[in-house]
């Protein structure tokens, strides 16, 4: 809504609380709950006449237990070690808490200059997202196969535009465009007697320069021409360590680049 005679904004929140469903039958604790909040923003503002501000921003985070690891039976083995066994279809027994943690969030803004013959946009934005997650995957209270998986990533997008405000029989738009992200990460495999650790990085940088054009060659029929080219760089890097000794480890990389052409007819059938 209208928050001046040249500022308007909208504002969403929503959470949601969920209890857990499942109950570990040798503590107690509740399993499969949930725990969301999230929230989107935007600010438009009038700097004049002819330029133009637009903020956005959005944020979730999702929490709790996560859904649970559940076994479709039990083995003798497991019977033979004294393993604690369900009496109906919501009880576990567990000897590694579950989690699942995402938080994702971002910012962005379009800033536009509109002339009388041509309009200049500059669009930027930035995100980051976290994931932490912990299972047990085995679903029994005794040490037998645990899992923990971390994600991390953050993300830097800049784009620029020019083209014409008000086409006629030519319509035709050109603009540069650059990212950068980086992510890291892993996963830990813990079993009773040994542990796997993996370990990951990335980073990734991509630019790119593109054209674009429309002629109407009638008021049914339209033909379109447009062009990119692309380049994309990747460094990654992995570790591999078991019981704390690195086994293996690695950084590769590569690039790319691209010529991408398009054209198209279109014709109004009525």
């Amino acid at each position: 809504g209208a928050l001046t005679d040249t500022a308007r904004g909208r504002l969403t929140l929503l959470k949601n609380t969920r209890d857990g469903v499942y109950s570990d039958m040798l503590t107690g604790d509740k399993y499969q709950d949930e725990e969301t909040f999230a929230g989107r923003g935007t600010l438009a503002i009038d700097l004049s006449d002819k330029l133009y501000l637009e903020l956005r921003g959005d944020y979730n985070n999702d929490g709790g237990t996560g859904y649970i690891s559940r076994r479709g039976g039990y083995t003798q083995d497991y019977i033979d070690a004294g393993v604690a066994l369900p009496t109906d279809d919501y009880d576990i027994a567990l000897n590694y808490k579950p989690k699942t943690d995402v938080e994702v969030w971002g910012v962005s803004s379009t800033l536009t200059w509109e002339g009388g013959d041509f309009t200049i946009k500059s669009i930027t934005s930035y995100r980051e997202s976290d994931f932490d997650q912990k299972i047990d995957a085995d679903a029994t209270e005794f040490t037998v196969f645990n899992i923990n998986f971390l994600e991390k990533s953050e993300s830097f997008t800049q784009e620029f535009q020019f083209s014409n405000t008000v086409p006629d029989d030519l319509e035709w738009i050109t603009g540069l465009f650059y990212l950068n992200e980086e992510g890291s990460g892993g996963i830990d495999l813990l079993f009773e007697n040994q542990a796997i650790e993996i370990t990951e990085e990335n980073v990734t940088e991509a630019y790119a320069a593109f054209g674009q054009m429309t002629y109407k060659v009638s008021d049914r029929f339209r033909a379109t021409f447009g062009l990119r080219y692309s380049y994309e760089s990747k460094d990654y890097g992995f570790t591999t360590d078991i019981n704390g000794d690195q086994v293996d480890a690695g950084t590769p990389d590569d690039n790319w680049s691209a010529w991408t052409p398009r054209f198209a007819l279109d014709y109004d059938l009525s």
